[in-house]
C-alpha cells in the first residue's frame, strides 16, 4: 500500500501504544483501536500468488465461519498452514493478520487464515470449535489449493495462540494428518494464573489487568467455575505434553510473557521438542509491526523452524 496522508497517523497511534495510551474503556473502545491498526500493520504486502477471500468453512447457528486462503506464488505440494489471528477472543479477523499471514504464503506455505466466530456475541466454546472444525476442513481441501496435508503446523498470535494451542492439544493422537509444528505467538496459555493476577509489572496500555478480565470475561460469561478456567481447551497448558513440536514467542516488555514462560517450562518437563525465543524490548503483538526489525527476524526464526519440523515433501 502506498503511503497516504492517513499513514503518519497510524504510525503515531502505533507509538502511542508502545509508549502509553490510555487504557481502552470498553470492548467498542478495543476494537476500534485495533481496527485504527490495520492500515499500517497490512502495508507493502509481500508478493504472493493468487488469495482466495472468505471461502466458506462451514455454517452455524445462521453464522458463516469462513477462512482467506492464500497461495504461494508457485510450485506445488505447498506445506499448509492454519492461522488463527488475535484480538482478544473479541476482534480481528483474517484482514486485520492479512500481511502476517502473507509473509508464511511468501515463504512458500498455502495460508489458510481462519475468521472464526467472536466473543461475546459468541462465547466460548464457539472459537475453539470453529478452529478445530477447521482444521478438519483444511485437511479436506488443502489439495484444490496444491497443499500437501502430510505436512501441515496450526500458527496464531495471542488469543490465536491459545486457540492454536488447544486445538493442537485436542488433535493429539488423531492418525491424519499430524500437526507437525505449532508456532505460539505471545499467548494466553493458562487462564487459571491470569485470574489469579499473576502479571509482571510491565507497562502495556493495552493489557493491564483491567483489559485482561474485561476479555476473558467475554470470552468466557459469568459462569467461570474452577473446572471452567483449567479446561484444556480454555488453558492449553494443561496439555503441554500433548504438544508438536513447538515455537514459543514473546518480548520481554509484554505482560503475557509469564504466560509464554510457564507453558515452555511444562514443555520442557514433558520432553516436547521446542524453541523459545525472547525479544528484548519488544511489547505485545510486536510481529506485525514491522517498522521493528525484530519483527521480521523473529518470523524469519519462526519460518525456520516451521521448515525444520516438517516431514519431507512427497516424491513425484
Amino acid at each position: 500500500m502506498a503511503e497516504s496522508e492517513s499513514t503518519p497517523s497510524t504510525l503515531a497511534l502505533l507509538q502511542q501504544l508502545v509508549t502509553g495510551a490510555r487504557p481502552p474503556q470498553d470492548l467498542a473502545e478495543l476494537n476500534k483501536m485495533m481496527d485504527s491498526f490495520a492500515p499500517v500493520l497490512n502495508a507493502d504486502l509481500p508478493a504472493v500468488g493468487p488469495v482466495h477471500r472468505a471461502v466458506l468453512v462451514r455454517e452455524i447457528d445462521r453464522t458463516r465461519v469462513t477462512a482467506d486462503v492464500i497461495e504461494p506464488r508457485q510450485g506445488s505440494q505447498h506445506p499448509v498452514l492454519l492461522y488463527l489471528h488475535g484480538g482478544g477472543f473479541v476482534g480481528g479477523n483474517p484482514a486485520s493478520h492479512h500481511k502476517l499471514a502473507c509473509r508464511f504464503a511468501e515463504a512458500g506455505v498455502l495460508v489458510f487464515n481462519l475468521d472464526y466466530r467472536l466473543a461475546p456475541q459468541h462465547p466460548f466454546p464457539a472459537a475453539f470449535d470453529d478452529c478445530l472444525h477447521a482444521a478438519g476442513w483444511v485437511a479436506q481441501v488443502a489439495d484444490r489449493y496444491a497443499g500437501d496435508t502430510t505436512r501441515f503446523v496450526i500458527a496464531g498470535d495471542s488469543a490465536g495462540a491459545n486457540l492454536a494451542a488447544a486445538v493442537a492439544g485436542e488433535w493429539a493422537g488423531k492418525t491424519a494428518p499430524r500437526i507437525s509444528a505449532a508456532l505460539l505467538f505471545y499467548g494466553v496459555f493458562d487462564i487459571v494464573a491470569l485470574r489469579r493476577g499473576q502479571l509482571p509489572h510491565t507497562k502495556d496500555p493495552l493489557l493491564t489487568p483491567e483489559v485482561i478480565d474485561m476479555l476473558i470475561d467475554a470470552y468466557l460469561g459469568p459462569a467461570q467455575t474452577p473446572e471452567l478456567l483449567a479446561d484444556p481447551r480454555v488453558s492449553p497448558i494443561r496439555r503441554a505434553g500433548q504438544m508438536p513440536p513447538c515455537f514459543v514467542v514473546s518480548g520481554t516488555a509484554d505482560p503475557l510473557l509469564s504466560q509464554s514462560e510457564a507453558f515452555v517450562r511444562e514443555l520442557a518437563v514433558t520432553g516436547v521438542p521446542h524453541e523459545f525465543v525472547t525479544v528484548h524490548a519488544m511489547p505485545h503483538g510486536f510481529l506485525q509491526v514491522e517498522f521493528y526489525p525484530q519483527a521480521r527476524q523473529t518470523l524469519d526464526r519462526a519460518i525456520q523452524f516451521l521448515h525444520s519440523h516438517l516431514p519431507p515433501p512427497p516424491t513425484p
